[in-house]
């Protein structure tokens, strides 16, 4: 009896899906794991098939069947999206082909960089600005080779390189700027895959030298005042604006007038001044500006008003006169100095009389006395006097007293001492 053996084969099973383990601008390299059954025959190589993603054709990635699971795809298009996929031959032919692998864009193995950080403006002059920046998170797997800069104005649209070549730091100065506009930068990085993109722009910044105009300084105090000037002192500005101050301009004006003149032709250095040439009997205010390198800064609060007159006042008013003593036609007056001399010493006093039934007061003597108590003569008998007094000095005249008593010069209104005098005139004459 013959006794027949039947050996059943079949192709192997589907590949696992093929992993896109490298890829350039012409070629991708493929792994691959074999099939979990190879169908009872030892699988003698590999079929590979690439497909663009825009096609529906399928064509073979390579001429021949590989025996190894990888595989490098040459010969492909740069720019173009590619798939893959795979099956196992063996002794019964070829299998089932596996999943397609992910799609994937022939390039170089590296991209452009990301986007540096946003610049940053370090210094500002009137024709040049400084700017640094950080490199990008990621350098695309290249490394950078560069930077462009790119410079514009906030008032236009338009992007413009800031230095004509790219440069290798991190930081530029951009010059050439135009003093009073504003300006806006701009960064990109460069590696060997080109250009990536622009970084966020800067803050805007205006070129204008390093450095402002100071502060304005403190309120003028007036110090000192006299007839024809004023002398004011201030405090310098909390700020120098970043630039020495090298002096000071003083404006004056008339408190009735809206107009500031200079108070000094020129600048000066220190923080007092003695203004001088002024109108006296006018009142006036000050204020006061201070110079850096960067110009003229804002005045300051305008001083508290004062008027040129002499560094001293008229005297009060002096005591009230009082009658000391009384004949017939005179009347002795004594009175006690003003409180205050207005910081000039009394020189003397006025004395004026009135009768009680006028309204006109007349001297009471020609000139002024520089004493306390005074004797008027030459009174009419019988009429009621009143007298007041006013002192005298280097500012002039001061208010009168308050008016005396009313006093009636007569016989009998004679003190003792008058009185005794009298009597023994009357018995001389009887002897």
């Amino acid at each position: 009896m013959t006794i027949i053996y039947s050996c059943s084969l079949d192709v192997p099973e589907a590949p696992s899906k093929p992993e896109v383990t490298a890829v350039d601008r012409s070629q991708i390299t493929l792994t691959w794991s074999s099939p979990k059954s190879d169908g009872g025959s030892p699988i003698t190589g590999y079929v590979i098939e690439k497909k663009e993603t825009s096609s529906t054709r399928w064509t073979k990635a390579v001429r021949d069947s590989v025996a190894d699971t990888t595989l490098t795809v040459k010969d492909l298009i740069e720019g173009k999206e590619y798939e893959f996929r795979v099956a196992a031959v063996n002794k019964a032919g070829s299998g089932p082909f596996s999943e397609p692998s992910e799609p994937r864009i022939t390039k170089p193995p590296y991209d452009i960089p990301e986007a540096p950080g946003k610049p940053e403006v370090t210094a500002v002059d009137s024709k040049q600005i400084t700017i640094l920046w950080s490199p990008p998170k990621s350098d695309g797997g290249s490394p950078i080779t560069g930077y462009i800069i790119e410079k514009k104005e906030t008032s236009s649209t338009r992007w413009t390189k800031a230095v004509r070549d790219s440069i290798s730091e991190t930081s530029l100065t951009v010059k050439d700027l135009i003093e009073g506009k504003e300006y806006e930068f701009r960064v990109a990085a460069i590696n060997k895959a080109g250009t990536g993109p622009f970084s966020e722009p800067s803050e805007p910044r205006i070129t204008k030298p390093p450095y402002d105009v100071p502060e304005a300084p403190g309120k003028p105090d007036v110090t000192a005042v006299d007839s024809k000037q004023i002398t004011i002192t201030w405090s310098p500005p909390k700020s120098d604006g970043g630039s020495p101050i090298t002096g000071y301009i003083i404006e004056k004006k008339e408190t009735t007038s809206t107009r500031w003149v200079k108070a000094h032709r020129d600048s000066v250095t220190e923080t007092s001044l003695v203004v001088k040439d002024l109108i006296e009997g006018k009142e006036y205010v000050f204020h006061v500006a201070a110079i850096n390198k960067a110009g003229t800064g804002p005045f300051s609060e305008p001083s508290e008003p004062r008027i040129a007159k002499p560094p001293y006042d008229v005297p009060e008013a002096p005591g009230k006169p009082e009658v000391t003593a009384v004949d017939r036609t005179q009347i002795t007056l004594s009175w006690t100095s003003p409180k205050s001399d207005g910081g000039s010493p009394i020189k003397g006093y006025i004395i004026e009389k009135k009768e009680t039934s006028s309204t006109r007061w007349t001297k009471a003597v020609k000139d002024s006395v520089t004493e306390t108590t005074i004797m008027v003569k030459d009174l009419i008998e019988g009429s009621k006097y009143e007298f007041r007094v006013a002192a005298v000095n280097k500012a002039g005249t001061g208010p009168f007293s308050e008016p005396s008593e009313p006093t009636i010069p007569n016989l009998h209104m004679m003190f003792p001492v008058h009185q005794a005098r009298l009597k023994s005139q009357l018995l001389r004459v009887n002897r």
